[in-house]
């Protein structure tokens, strides 16, 4: 295996990693400790595991819950993004998922009172929870792997509509949020979800590009071989156009690519590295 693809691993594994263990604490320190609900099959994993907690009067029960629901209710969602996603997207998400169910009910309770979290308002902490939650996702999309459950689903739609993720989450987290209110009633703690929600909803959509596309054109004497990489390495498609420089009269191709806004340094260097001499032009696409 070549060092660049060791170094690779080990970078997406770092990250799976540090989403896992950021995720874990805002669940496990601010929402469950506050009764905020969560989005997606995170949400509705909470829904259940609290009401069994509760209906049982046994609070510890919550976090064994949980983890184990949460893998369960993934599993269906991952057989989806093989499918739409790849295997390698569906791989790192797998493995971040499994080491964020153990974190969840590994993290110390007591870590809320020694970081003195029961001394900050609702209000903040909301916020707090979002802007964790949020960022945790931007370092897994950004390294091409997700949080599992929605984030699955918001990544496909992301792809295939164009729009941002957070837009998506947004609004699948809404259904939760009824079902919550509907079951618990505690509107207090449903308007601290909604800015919890709201607040990492738009962390991903500004600090997560990969959902902008970008116009790449090319133009070069070393065709074939140039179109055979970019389209293995980004899998898009690529327009191949005849072309005559206008001061050497020399036949050239011009290729154009349309890739997502993370791709395009990767594209840039396999261009380099196929054809030194090539002319390269990028435009950002709005639709």
């Amino acid at each position: 295996m070549k060092k660049e693809k060791i170094l690779e691993i080990i970078k997406k594994l770092i990250a799976v990693a540090i989403t896992a263990f950021i995720s874990a604490l805002s669940i496990r320190l601010i929402v469950q400790q506050n009764q905020f609900l969560s989005g997606g099959v995170s949400g509705v994993t909470i829904l259940i595991s609290r009401y069994t907690a509760l209906k049982l009067s046994d609070p510890e029960l919550e976090s064994l819950l949980y983890s184990i629901l949460y893998i369960v209710f993934n599993i269906p969602i991952f057989i989806f993004g093989f499918k739409k996603l790849g295997k390698q997207f569906v791989l790192y998400s797998l493995v971040e998922v499994l080491l964020y169910s153990v974190l969840v009910s590994a993290v110390p309770v007591s870590w809320y009172t020694t970081f003195q979290l029961n001394l900050i308002d609702k209000l903040t902490l909301s916020i707090l929870a979002g802007l964790l939650s949020g960022t945790a996702g931007v370092v897994a999309f950004s390294n091409s792997f997700s949080q599992g459950g929605t984030d699955i689903i918001s990544m496909y739609l992301s792809r295939t509509k164009g729009k941002g993720i957070g837009n998506y989450s947004l609004a699948i987290n809404a259904g939760v949020l009824a079902l919550g209110g509907i079951v618990f009633k505690d509107y207090a703690s449903l308007v601290y979800t909604v800015i919890y929600f709201f607040t990492s909803s738009l962390v991903v959509n500004n600090l997560y590009i990969g959902h902008k596309k970008m116009l790449v054109e090319v133009v070069t004497r070393n065709a074939d071989a140039l179109t055979e990489k970019l389209m293995q390495a980004s899998h898009h498609g690529c327009t191949v156009l005849d072309a005559v420089g206008a001061y050497s009269k020399e036949s050239k191709k011009v290729l154009r690519i349309v890739v997502s806004s993370n791709q395009t340094k990767r594209v840039c260097e396999i261009i380099k590295e196929t054809d030194k001499e090539s002319f390269t032009t990028i435009m950002n696409i709005s639709q």
